[in-house]
């Protein structure tokens, strides 16, 4: 197994690989462009973004959102957008591809780290299209998805490059830090490289306390005797950046240059103990804190669904709300064959990558500093599908590596030529290609908002006031915030249990004056209602919730305008807006309405509302709305009673059947009733209308 490493000699053939592995992982996300070359995806010149954070950082780069705090992705917008002037949409659309490529270099490095120097183009290339990964960084995506990989990767090669010389095993030297200039300038690396990555996402610092604890770790059981308490230390001035940023990043390279010029003064074995404890007990108070700002939110968000919803309470809350991560798709169960085959495009090819990274740990233990991200990865069972691609790097390697170092030996004992082993690589990477890309094409191009939608939206906040505010689903709260310029009542950060709840009732509720006495309600307690309901039995709520909509409630006019916007693509999602809205606080459950997309029927009888759809399968609606952008027909079927609702677009030909409690929402009955009906049965009025897709109101 060749010893190569960043420092010895073929320092530019590992860059010359970095650049080129970037390159190609960028190149790859481009194939797909032709898919959004049309102009559905399009809104006057600006690209339709694919996750609806990515409207976040756009909203915070405008200073639009006025939560959108100075953070690193909205910076980097600003700053693109002082060089290149195109709309910061655009620049998020284009930026997400490359920003997703530099993850493809620290594959790469770790590759050379491991000594397996031709898997260095593999390992990046297929990690770069790997299911998992692709999904979340593709054109759009402008997210920190990749900075949670990135960072944790780069980190994690710079900090076993390090510790590997200071280990007692094959392959490390056993050096102490006495005029050892790399062994400073390493540590000083990392700890402005850690005080740069922290700000990009929360979880990042927990992850390099994860890397911290299982590197002191391997000082203690396999580190060289003489450079123990020099590890120690080094780790704890790393340490100081997670738990104290720039303030602790200038103490760490204060006490990293310290130890430099007095080496001796760390020798003694009572001094090596005390700082080794220091060290434990350091990266325990900081997971402390970390726990206490992030842990005790993220992951009951994640992981509450797995055990029951359970619910969330609201700050200060006695009432317990729904929790989110039930409806979330990103924290959806996966089953393990499907988890592996996102990590490594099949099963059995997951599989094997694990077992072949539990060589590479036999033979090199400081690759144990990946294992947080296989366990990651591999946690998606439980924690939900985005996690998958964590594991995406270490399985390949484990895939990989070792079949490298097999090259390797092989290749002396039969003298093969290095030029051949080079073109079996590269051969290699040309055969999967298409494979990879067939895979990937198979994933639908997808956008937060559809273009009627966004239409609305910008239309809206040409005539809208500049005071109101927009209630819609908090899926959609960025992109409205980002296109109509206005504020909404929630979206990706106010998406809680408490905010959930509201939603519900006003977009799920049976009746159009219930929807409305709400959003009056809400609006005169600050957008927070349930601080007044955290003062009320939970009998006083019930019955307040049971007199909106009968007149039962005082409604005070609005001191801005309230914009309610319901459209065609929300409709999978009242399955969730009606279980929020219907909320029992005491069995702490909802109610789950039924709602289903299928193709456009093969045959639908408008006399009898029999319709024929996939195959020979046969339904009887009780009414069935055909929406339309010039007229709306609607036909009734008394005949069918208990049979599905049904609704066609007739622009795209979709089908939704919905259930009696789904119909006869808030959210359908402001989507399907006609213009002439609207005004004289609701308190809204009808501003925006582009039906099919999207209908925009204001309450009176």
């Amino acid at each position: 197994m060749p010893n190569v490493g960043i420092f010895r000699k073929g320092f530019w053939q590992i860059v010359a690989i970095c650049f080129a592995v970037f390159l190609f992982s960028a190149g790859m996300r481009l194939i797909e462009y032709p898919r959004w070359d049309q102009t559905s995806f399009k809104v006057d010149g600006e690209w339709l973004l694919a996750t609806h954070d990515a409207y976040f950082w756009v909203a915070g780069a405008e200073e639009v959102n006025p939560i959108a705090e100075p953070m690193p992705m909205a910076v980097l917008l600003d700053v693109l957008s002082r060089i290149f002037p195109i709309p910061h949409a655009n620049l998020a659309f284009w930026a997400s591809i490359l920003l997703a490529a530099l993850v493809a270099i620290p594959f790469a490095l770790w590759c050379y780290f491991l000594g397996a120097p031709y898997a260095a183009l593999i390992v990046p290339i297929l990690g770069a299209l790997a299911p998992a990964f692709y999904n979340r960084t593709r054109l759009g995506f402008y997210d920190t998805d990749w900075a949670t990989l990135f960072f944790p990767l780069l980190i994690s090669w710079l900090l076993a490059v390090w510790i590997q010389a200071r280990l007692r095993c094959p392959g490390s030297m056993g050096r102490s830090d006495r005029g050892d200039k790399k062994g400073r300038i390493i540590p000083a690396i990392l700890i402005v490289l850690t005080a740069v990555a922290l700000p990009w996402h929360t979880s990042i610092g927990l992850y390099i306390l994860a890397l911290l604890g299982l590197a002191a770790t391997l000082v203690a059981v396999l580190g060289v005797h003489e450079t123990r308490s020099a590890s120690f230390l080094t780790l704890l001035a790393i340490a100081l950046v997670v738990g104290a940023g720039w303030v602790g990043a200038a103490a760490g390279l204060l006490l990293v240059w310290w130890m430099g010029r007095f080496p001796a003064r760390f020798r003694h074995p009572w001094s090596t103990r005390l700082i080794g404890v220091g060290l434990f007990v350091m990266l325990a108070v900081i997971l402390g804190i970390q726990f206490q700002e992030y842990l005790s939110i993220a992951i009951p968000a994640y992981v509450g669904k797995l055990f029951g919803d359970g619910g969330s309470q609201a700050s200060g809350s006695v009432l317990v709300f729904p929790n989110l991560a039930a409806s979330v798709r990103e924290t959806q169960k996966v089953n393990l064959g499907f988890t592996l085959e996102g990590i490594a495009f099949h099963p059995l090819l997951g599989a094997a990558g694990v077992l072949g990274y539990l060589v590479i740990l036999w033979k090199k233990p400081a690759a144990v500093l990946l294992l947080p991200l296989l366990l990651l990865g591999l946690g998606a069972v439980r924690l939900g599908i985005r996690f998958t691609m964590f594991a995406t790097p270490v399985v390949l390697l484990g895939l990989l590596v070792p079949l490298d170092w097999i090259s390797a030996q092989a290749g002396e004992r039969y003298a093969w030529d290095k030029r051949l082993r080079a073109a079996v690589s590269l051969t290699t990477v040309l055969v999967l290609i298409p494979v990879m890309v067939q895979v990937n094409w198979r994933i639908p191009v997808e956008t937060v908002v559809g273009k009627a939608h966004a239409r609305a939206l910008t239309t809206l906040g040409e005539i809208a006031d500049p005071a109101g505010t927009i209630w819609t689903w908090w899926d959609y709260g960025y992109a409205s915030q980002h296109f109509a310029g206005l504020e909404t009542f929630a979206d990706g950060r106010r998406n809680t249990g408490d905010y959930l709840f509201s939603l519900g009732t006003v977009l799920g509720s049976d009746t159009l004056d219930r929807s409305a006495e709400f959003i009056h309600f809400a609006v005169w307690r600050n957008f927070e209602p349930w601080d007044v309901w955290n003062t009320w039995s939970e009998a006083e709520l019930e019955a307040w919730l049971d007199g909106l909509g009968r007149g039962e409630t005082q409604s005070e006019p609005l001191p801005a305008a309230q914009y309610l916007i319901v459209q065609w693509e929300g409709i999978p999602a009242l399955v969730w807006i009606q279980y929020y809205g219907s909320w029992d606080f005491h069995t702490q459950e909802g109610q789950l309405s039924r709602v289903s997309k299928v193709m456009r029927p093969l045959e639908l009888d408008l006399e009898t509302g029999v319709f024929r759809f996939d195959g020979d399968q046969i339904l009887h609606a009780v009414t069935v709305d055909i929406l339309d952008e010039s007229v709306e027909q609607h036909y009734d079927y008394p005949a069918n009673a208990g049979g599905p609702h049904l609704l066609l677009n007739n622009a795209t030909g979709e089908v939704m059947l919905l259930d009696e409690t789904a119909y006869r929402s808030t959210f359908i009955q402001l989507l399907i009733l006609p213009v002439d009906q609207l005004e004289d049965v609701s308190s809204f009025t009808l501003l925006i209308d582009d039906q099919p897709f999207v209908r925009v109101f204001e309450l009176r």
